[in-house]
């Protein structure tokens, strides 16, 4: 339970919030910003930088060209803390507990698109939407275990 309001409380504050945003250089970046950045860059190459501010608080998304041709997000706070980390990746690349959780909440859905997240460097998580060729598309979010943590008929 711990892990689920950990990863929804991020997840709330980083996403639901309208911020206002604007493109910077990294030599903007505060440095401590910066060291958090190049800690979880996977050796990919910084490819845009964004200031976003909402409700007075500061945080930075960085977009990385990472090596395999993949993209990966990460948004840090302005005090350098981590708050998620975001990659798309391919079906196959699922965990076989995140793959049984997909069947069970959706036995006929197509799995359209997979992003494995990194919440406040510490849980992992798996957002999936599922495309079903009857009623709407699900968006799932589930823990690295296999407990659904959202489902969201869309």
């Amino acid at each position: 339970m711990k892990l689920k309001s950990l990863v929804l409380s991020a997840l709330s504050a980083a996403l639901l919030t309208p911020a206002l945003a604007e493109d910077i250089s990294m030599a903007a970046v505060p440095p401590i910003v910066q060291a958090t950045i190049q800690q979880y860059q996977r050796g990919g190459k910084v490819d845009e930088i964004e200031s976003r501010t909402a409700e007075g608080q500061t945080w930075y998304e960085a977009t990385v060209e990472l090596q395999n041709d993949r993209e990966l997000q990460i948004h840090v706070r302005a005090d350098g803390s981590l708050i998620k980390t975001s990659e798309e990746i391919t079906s196959e690349e699922i965990p076989v507990t995140v793959r049984a959780a997909v069947i069970q909440s959706a036995p006929q859905g197509k799995i359209d698109e997979v992003h494995r997240v990194l919440v406040d460097g510490q849980a992992l998580i798996y957002k999936v939407k599922v495309d079903r060729a009857e009623g709407d598309d699900l968006n799932l979010t589930i823990a690295e275990n296999g407990a659904v943590l959202k489902l969201v008929e869309d």
